[in-house]
């Protein structure tokens, strides 16, 4: 059954090890899956599980403002995109943003299956209370990608975000985050400002 796909599941009962993953298209990432300590989880479990195979959750719903959409949407492209919650009640302005999502997810899905991860950022004082920011690069396997995934959490006022890249000329192909967040390129890294606390943001680059 060359199609078919299989979710290794309960990832808290010690599953996400190599015997599991081998027999398996996708694992899941955590049972956090509607908290603010989504992108953290999801960041340290690269270090464990590939990115192709890392099923991260976005738990969409019709109430949440559009940063914390986006904020749910950056963190499930940190693997294999999965959806959840009441999609079918969404508005019109957040499935605009789900395709967006989805489109850039599509664009950059060939960095999951090779390529490198690093993760910068403040250190991790506390999973259930995130302080500081995280940006996590993925380099393709040809070093002519890079995908950017970063996210502001609790802070005072705006919050920077920077992620050094490979010598050699970029360009910013898609960006995936709020019309009032910056992302630019300045001495040789990509620069991602949120306007406020609580902020995820998405990057393609290319090299022209």
């Amino acid at each position: 059954l060359p199609g078919l796909v299989i979710e290794n599941c309960s990832s808290g009962g010690h599953r996400l090890e190599p015997s599991f993953l081998e027999l398996t298209s996708m694992s899941s990432f955590s049972d956090a899956h509607e908290t603010p300590e989504i992108p953290v989880i999801a960041a340290n479990l690269l270090r464990l599980v590939p990115a192709r195979q890392l099923q991260v959750w976005a738990v969409l719903r019709p109430e949440d403002p559009a940063e914390r959409t986006i904020y749910s949407l950056a963190a499930a492209l940190l693997g294999r995109v999965c959806l959840s919650g009441a999609a079918d009640l969404l508005t019109d302005a957040q499935l605009a943003l789900v395709r967006r999502a989805l489109d850039l997810y599509h664009r950059a899905s060939p960095l999951l299956v090779g390529g490198v991860n690093r993760r910068f950022g403040s250190a991790v004082s506390s999973h259930r209370h995130p302080r500081g920011w995280q940006a996590v690069r993925r380099v393709s396997a040809d070093g002519k990608r890079i995908l950017v995934v970063a996210h502001a959490f609790a802070a005072d006022g705006d919050v920077k975000c920077e992620a050094p890249l490979p010598d050699g000329p970029w360009k910013i192909a898609e960006t995936f985050a709020a019309p009032d967040d910056d992302a630019h390129l300045e001495a040789g890294c990509l620069s991602l400002r949120f306007a406020s606390a609580f902020r995820g943001g998405a990057i393609l680059l290319e090299r022209p």
